[in-house]
């Protein structure tokens, strides 16, 4: 499944700051059985820009913002990764080069 059906639930929640701080984002709430996560786009460019996701209600959010987006082989992907679990950072992930499969 693909799009909106590879979720249980999906819908627009509205716009608030990005980490409660920043710019006006709007914000997609997916549920996959039990797991949610909220997406951040950006109003302006329609940018994803991360997405938050728990295993429960009462578990701390995975959270990746994406930045630094590139052109790798016609294509625009991140190419940083910046990983958090609650205020501790896991990883900040540089990507160098991509490989995509052919086109079909």
């Amino acid at each position: 499944k693909t799009g909106p059906k590879a979720f249980t639930e999906c819908h627009y929640f509205g716009s608030e700051p990005l980490d409660g701080r920043g710019e006006l984002v709007d914000v997609i709430v997916t549920t996959q059985s039990a797991i949610e996560s909220r997406w951040f786009f950006s109003r302006s460019s329609g940018q994803l820009l991360g997405l938050d996701s728990r295993l429960h209600e009462d578990a701390e959010a995975c959270s990746i913002r994406w930045t630094d987006w590139r052109d790798f082989n016609g294509r625009r992907v991140p190419a940083t990764w910046n990983v958090r679990s609650g205020d501790k950072e896991f990883a900040v992930l540089k990507v160098e080069k991509t490989e995509f499969p052919a086109k079909k």
